[in-house]
């Protein structure tokens, strides 16, 4: 006679599935909020008269007050000329004490303006903005 048996154990993905490394994490909930936000914004579209993009801002909780942030896209208002310098600029000093240096002195010089007038722009290695000709701040100015 023969006699069988069967036995049944419950399924623990956990068990089968390896750890997640905190890069993967971070890539698998990245990706997760992109879709989110493509419904949130359809959700959000059909209230409003115009479709908005939004952007999340997402920093880490030991370093932020408020580690998730949302940026209405079309709201934000476009850079000035002026803006857009200071904004290059600074990312100059951010790459040249990036690669070592103390100190970083970032200087743009306009020269043969009409009537032969010179305008400067300077980061000065204080981190202080001088602007005294107020380049970039002129009538006709386009960025």
């Amino acid at each position: 006679m023969a006699v069988s048996a069967v036995v049944a154990t419950p399924f623990v993905a956990e068990a089968v599935e390896q750890k997640e490394s905190p890069v993967e994490r971070v890539n698998r909930l990245a990706e997760e909020l992109s879709h989110a936000m493509d419904d949130w914004m359809a959700d959000l579209s059909t209230r409003a008269s115009k479709p908005a993009l939004w952007q999340a801002h997402v920093f880490p909780a030991s370093h932020h007050n408020l580690p998730v942030m949302f940026e209405n896209m079309n709201a934000r208002r476009p850079k000035t000329p002026h803006e857009q310098a200071i904004w290059h600029m600074r990312e100059l000093e951010r790459l040249a004490l990036g690669d070592g240096a103390e100190t970083a002195v970032i200087f743009a010089c306009g020269l043969h303006y009409k009537g032969g007038e010179t305008r400067s722009l300077q980061i000065h290695h204080t981190k202080q903005l001088i602007d005294r000709d107020g380049m970039f701040r002129h009538a006709g100015v386009v960025a």
